[in-house]
């Protein structure tokens, strides 16, 4: 494995506080979804690492990591930026790293049904999380607003700030 992968590898470990095992744990992991799937090491590397700098733990980045790369794929976009829409629009809308492969699927049906890229969603979604916290509207309800927004040409944070 390249020292670069490892660097990343060795970065998570660092930055946070996670034992040498658990590192492992996701090292091996890593090494068999780029072995199985279509991201190579240093993509899986990286989602990893925007995914533990968001606040989650081995375990739970371990539990996440294959709903970003199909969030990944659904969205056509890469690995680490994929990794960084799902962490932000999850933790707007309080959910948790379980919530993952929900969360994806809302923003890529989100975008599908609209003029918007899974960037500009996402960042949408950002911006728009004010009002699950203030009114409880859902994150299914946010996307409809949204991708209704979007068709009519408001796009990203602005429609995220217009809804």
């Amino acid at each position: 494995m390249g020292a670069e992968v490892q660097n990343t590898m060795e970065t998570i470990r660092v930055l946070s506080q996670e034992t040498s095992a658990s590192v492992q744990a996701l090292n091996d992991q890593m090494l068999e979804l780029a072995r199985t799937g279509p991201f190579g090491p240093q993509a899986i590397a990286d989602a990893m690492k925007t995914l533990s700098l968001a606040g989650l733990d081995a375990a739970s980045v371990g539990s996440a990591i294959k709903d970003v790369m199909n969030f990944a794929v659904a969205g056509t976009t890469d690995l680490k930026t994929a990794a960084d829409v799902m962490t932000s629009v999850a933790t707007a809308f309080g959910i948790a790293a379980t919530g993952y492969n929900y969360v994806g699927d809302i923003i890529s049906k989100t975008a599908a049904v609209s003029k918007s890229s899974v960037e500009s969603i996402g960042e949408a979604f950002k911006t728009a999380s004010v009002i699950n916290k203030q009114y409880g509207i859902s994150l299914e309800d946010v996307g409809v607003g949204l991708a209704a927004l979007s068709n009519l040409g408001i796009q990203g944070s602005a429609a995220g700030t217009a809804l």
